[in-house]
Parts: C-alpha cells; sequence; structure tokens
C-alpha cells in the first residue's frame, strides 16, 4: 500500500502480514477493504464511513490500526 499509511499504535508497519489477527478501520466501499478481504481474510476489518470515526476507533482502542492516506492521518 504504497500511497496509504498503516499505523499501529502510531507507528508505521510495513508489513501487511504484521497485521494478522489485529481488527484494522478501512472505509467501508474503498477498494482497500475489498482488497483486504479477498487477499488478506486474517485482518478483521472494521469498517467505517468517514476518516474521523477510524480515527476515533484508533484512539479509542477499538481497532488496532487505521489504513487511510497520509494527508488525512496528519491532519487529525
Amino acid at each position: 500500500f504504497p500511497s496509504h499509511d498503516t499505523s499501529v499504535n502510531a507507528e508505521k508497519v510495513n508489513d501487511i502480514q504484521a497485521l494478522y489477527g489485529k481488527k484494522v478501520a478501512v472505509f467501508k466501499n474503498g477498494h482497500i477493504a475489498k482488497h483486504l478481504a479477498a487477499d488478506h481474510p486474517k485482518i478483521i476489518l472494521y469498517r467505517v464511513d468517514i476518516a474521523e470515526e477510524a480515527l476515533d476507533a484508533l484512539m479509542t482502542g477499538k481497532v488496532d490500526a487505521y489504513i487511510g492516506n497520509d494527508s488525512t492521518i496528519q491532519f487529525f
């Protein structure tokens, strides 16, 4: 996911397999959710509508990681 940032406890994750068994926030209708569901079923998807919902879930511990774009993550 070169154009997307994956954060776990404010650390960047470079290996997708590091997310296996973790709950990850993704946009419910986005291409990343479809790709992860098809190719990485060991990742538990937490589907959200907006970035604020994903980041709130990350900050409150509902999810272990969020996959989104750099500008959204830096904004919050």
